[in-house]
């Protein structure tokens, strides 16, 4: 609909038209026989007559959609169908403005509604990248004429935010994140496992990936190899937990991310979940005589270390140590730069101290000396003192290290980051971001290994990788598949095995084999009616349609377990055809009350971790 204010833009003589617009033909008779004709919709009647919300004609009156005094004829030419020619003919002045059928506010309400291009909606919904960037980027595009922009250009960020919104709702796979986050992990396997309850844990590693880092264990032609673990945010609505190796092949001795985890809470059993998992699926990393951790002062980080890898040389960040010290001065009004910067000092002068006896000396001159220290800073290094074995250089020394930190955490945590494009995303979109993350790293290293990108192989390596005489697996070249390939593979997918199960379904109802009707039969408890069919040899599997069909006593049934226990018998309780499958395959019944699980993914439903754990910038 274009009123009043609109008139200069309405009588453009160009535009692009799209297909399947329709409505009656008015044909002059000049142009009758080269041209064709078909006459749009106005706005107020809409494309079709499903309504969504408010519909047009209850704001601006319904008369109006029947009223013809003021038309837009479109007319086409047959050998340039992509160029039309538009005449408005009419009294303009019956065109009422109205405002957008979801306008709420009260500036909203008082706008004409004017449509945005075709053109510029579908530039909205591929690039997805921060709306207030994309917005400003078709500002910058858009005509200098201001009556263009009104089709040319979004209307506001919030256009931008909800044509992105629409896009990210259609190209995936259901609006069920925990559900798609399922389906991905069967088909990419790089998803481990998946805990849901009582709290949210995913664990996740790349398997060429590890295959790649395996091969620099127990290696003594290598330097140490260190492992370092930090936990980030701010990259969906939960918690990442990342372990980092330095891929010490390499003269620049890259940071790698070997095993991630995904979770909702910072607590203790939660990390130890984490480091279970990594010596189930990563034994040989903690078996090798040439690798370190390091961590930060998180408590549940430092527990759950001491007690699943008791016997690994583990270190402490000293950047997380001279953080935490400030926080402490903060708390004791010790607030002036110069004072937490001798404080500071202080604590790094010890710590790189090349023997224990000097570490000890000096520290005594600290600690009875309350002109140096404050007395209660002298009681709160008490805590750090007992961690002095894993902090002080004379130890590092080992391992070619004179100060240890998890500067390389940090830096793999702003590569993920970045990678999202600073966004936070739903989990399963995080996932595949961080499935393809992992697959440009061993990318990176195969190029790197026969001199290429960014890597540069050591010297004395540089012989055993000839791309000639000994090309590279090229399995670990191939391009992974975008988020929306995959989600379109999987629907697919989810649609040819509800056709296989609807082809089975009809397949069986045609089959007259049953069981025999013994007398009574209905009386016969579920368990007895269930192993009378396994004895009878009444299951087979259908491997297409992916289900079991078990032969009843009245005709055959279709039964699945996973990912939900179904049967195509009316039943309101777990029927003696799902029991025959679940006893047949060895899981006998798991029939369980649900628990109560609210959404886990949500911002406002995580807790604190726990309670002595010191918040941190990432």
């Amino acid at each position: 609909m274009v009123g009043p204010r609109d008139r200069d833009l309405a009588y453009q003589t160009e535009a692009y038209a799209e297909a399947g617009h329709y409505g009656t033909t008015v044909v002059s008779p000049g142009f009758k026989s080269t041209y064709g004709t078909f006459t749009y919709r106005y706005d107020v009647e809409g494309r079709d007559y499903k309504i969504k919300k408010i519909p047009f004609y209850s704001i601006v009156g319904a008369a109006l959609s029947t009223d013809v005094g003021f038309k837009r004829e479109v007319f086409y030419h047959p050998e340039i169908p992509h160029r039309v020619l538009l005449v408005y003919m009419g009294d303009y002045t019956l065109a009422k403005p109205h405002c957008h059928g979801n306008a709420k506010s009260e500036k909203k309400k008082n706008e004409n509604f004017v449509p945005t291009n075709n053109s510029t909606k579908e530039r909205l919904k591929n690039n997805q990248g921060f709306p207030s960037n994309e917005y400003r980027k078709e500002l910058l595009m858009g005509s200098t004429n201001l009556l263009e922009q009104l089709v040319n250009v979004p209307r506001d960020m919030e256009q931008v935010r909800n044509f992105q919104k629409a896009e990210r709702r259609r190209i995936a796979l259901t609006q069920d994140l925990n559900y798609n986050l399922q389906e991905i992990a069967d088909d990419t396997k790089f998803i481990q496992e998946i805990v849901s309850y009582l709290d949210v844990a995913i664990f996740m590693y790349d398997k060429e990936l590890w295959d790649l880092i395996k091969g620099l264990l127990n290696r003594n032609d290598l330097p140490y190899m260190a492992l370092t673990v930090d936990t980030t945010f701010n990259m969906t609505d939960a918690y990442v937990t990342v372990l980092i190796a330095r891929f010490t092949e390499f003269d620049e001795c890259p940071v790698i991310p070997l095993a991630t985890m995904v979770h909702e809470r910072k607590l203790c059993k939660t990390h130890r979940f984490f480091w279970k998992k990594v010596k189930q699926f990563l034994p040989e990393l903690f078996k090798a005589n040439n690798i370190f951790l390091v961590s930060d002062e998180e408590k549940a980080i430092v527990n759950a270390l001491k007690d699943m890898l008791p016997d690994v040389p583990a270190f402490r960040c000293w950047n997380h140590i001279f953080t935490n010290a400030k926080l402490k001065l903060q708390k004791l009004k010790m607030t002036e730069q110069k004072i937490q910067s001798w404080y500071v000092d202080a604590l790094e002068y010890l710590f790189g101290q090349k023997t224990e006896l000097e570490y000890y000396k000096a520290l005594n001159k600290f600690t009875s000396n309350s002109s140096l220290w404050h007395k209660e800073f002298t009681e709160y290094y008490r805590c750090i003192e007992p961690e002095i074995d894993r902090t002080g250089r004379w130890v590092l020394g080992k391992y070619e290290h004179k100060r240890m930190t998890t500067n390389t955490s940090e830096s793999i945590n702003c590569l993920m980051k970045r990678f999202n494009e600073w966004k936070e995303r739903p989990i399963d979109s995080l996932y595949l971001a961080l499935y393809n993350l992992s697959k440009t790293f061993i990318m990176e290293i195969i190029r790197g290994r026969y001199e290429r990108g960014e890597y540069t192989i050591r010297e004395e390596f540089r012989k055993n990788y000839n791309l000639v005489e000994d090309a590279p697996n090229p399995t670990y070249l191939e391009n992974p598949e975008t988020e929306v390939k995959i989600f379109a593979r999987l629907r697919v997918a989810k649609k040819n095995v509800e056709a296989a199960k609807e082809s089975a379904a009809n397949r069986v109802a045609g089959e007259t084999e049953k069981l025999d009707d013994d007398e009574g039969f209905d009386e016969v408890p579920t368990y007895a009616r269930a192993t009378e069919v396994i004895s009878k040899d009444g299951i087979r599997i259908d491997g297409k349609a992916q289900c079991f069909i078990v032969t009843g006593t009245a005709e055959n049934r279709i039964v699945t377990l996973f990912p939900k226990k179904t049967c195509s018998y009316p039943a309101t309780t777990t029927c003696y055809h799902i029991l025959a499958v679940q006893i047949a395959v060895g899981i006998g019944d798991t029939t369980t009350k649900r628990p109560k699980n609210s959404t886990r993914y949500r911002k406002n439903a995580k807790k604190l971790a726990d309670p002595d754990i010191i918040w941190r910038q990432p």
